[in-house]
């Protein structure tokens, strides 16, 4: 039997992404479909991303929209798994990748995400089990409300945060998503109005 291809992975291959740090997901919707455009389906995503500390107690949630067809979100790993779930640990201050701390939200709009898949067994408490039970979650609640199927796109993108600059981009990128979609909305609408000079107002016909 032949042996099946393997994929390919541009994630860091020796990181290990359960160390404690900042990280910013992108997790897309199958084929890009805007399916996530509904005041319900955008509640029960919103309410798996809240929920995300109560399952796993070493993680808190930060920044975080939904778009039509793709979620954008930054979480905070801590080091001790065994943290009561009552217990929020902090973000400001937190030793960031690169060196730093995390600091009050403030910035402008940036990201550089890296590709991601996951292979072979998660370990427990790092950023792919977190995200994969953070999609089930989502799709789970979604059927269980007649929502229709909600179908994610295998793996998602993920940024290491290494210091306090990039933290504060990407918190305004992330805050300032919706308002630009809305901007690019507006623009192609703009420009697929005919254009006045090309507009026939008769005939070139310059027979009497």
């Amino acid at each position: 039997m032949a042996a099946l291809p393997q994929r390919k992975t541009t994630r860091l291959g020796e990181f290990d992404y359960s160390t404690p740090g900042a990280y910013f997901v992108t997790i897309c919707v199958e084929d890009r479909r805007p399916t996530l455009q509904s005041d319900a389906t955008k509640g029960i995503i919103e309410r798996c991303w809240t929920d995300i500390h109560s399952h796993r107690s070493h993680v808190e949630c930060d920044e975080f929209v939904v778009m039509p067809d793709h979620v954008h979100g930054i979480l905070f790993i801590h080091e001790d798994p065994g943290t009561d779930a009552g217990t929020a640990p902090q973000r400001e201050g937190m030793a960031l990748q690169g060196g730093g701390t995390a600091p009050r939200r403030e910035g402008t709009a940036s990201r550089a995400p890296t590709p991601v898949r996951r292979f072979g067994p998660l370990k427990r408490g790092s950023l792919p089990a977190i995200v994969g039970g953070f999609k089930s979650a989502c799709t789970r609640m979604a059927g269980k409300a007649g929502l229709g199927p909600l179908i994610w796109q295998r793996g998602y993108f993920e940024h290491v945060i290494r210091n306090e600059k990039e933290l504060g981009l990407i918190r305004a990128y992330i805050q300032n998503n919706p308002v630009a979609l809305t901007l690019a909305f507006f623009q192609e609408l703009e420009r697929s109005k005919p254009r006045p000079d090309l507009v026939q107002c008769g005939s070139t016909d310059d027979r009497v």
